[in-house]
């Protein structure tokens, strides 16, 4: 009897253990990002689901980028890159309260709100490619 219970209880755990790692299905998204087909050499990129979570990550000097822990199901991907960006304190936020006064965006200013952009990813589970060209108006 005290077996079929350890077999049970073994199997619950299990089971709990399982359930927990289902939970956290994040997913890695890579990529290239141009502008007017040149690669967008500085700035930040963010995935932004509907309940407000998010993932961001820095764009590196030849375009590419990788995010890890982005949200699952749709998202909305914004840019933020400026000229001089050497000169913005990096705890200032480029998308807020707190964005610092005539700010030169060195993409369209679409891309930089998440109520603007037109950019939309449907994230699944696992390493997706996302390649992202901006345009200008």
């Amino acid at each position: 009897m005290r077996t079929v219970e350890r077999r049970r209880g073994v199997r619950l755990v299990l089971i709990c253990a399982f359930i927990a790692g289902c939970g956290n299905r994040d997913a890695t998204v890579t990529g290239t990002i141009t502008r007017n087909s040149q690669a967008l050499t500085h700035g930040q990129i963010h995935f932004i689901s509907a309940t407000g979570e998010s993932a961001s990550t820095t764009i590196n000097s030849d375009g590419t980028f990788t995010c890890i822990a982005v949200p699952l199901g749709e998202v909305t991907v914004t840019v933020e890159a400026v000229e001089g960006k050497e000169k913005v304190d990096k705890k200032l936020s480029l998308n807020g309260p707190m964005r610092p006064p005539n700010l030169i965006f060195s993409v369209p200013e679409r891309y930089v709100s998440p109520e603007s952009s037109p950019l939309k990813l449907i994230v699944k589970p696992g390493p997706q490619k996302f390649n992202i060209e901006l345009t200008d108006p």
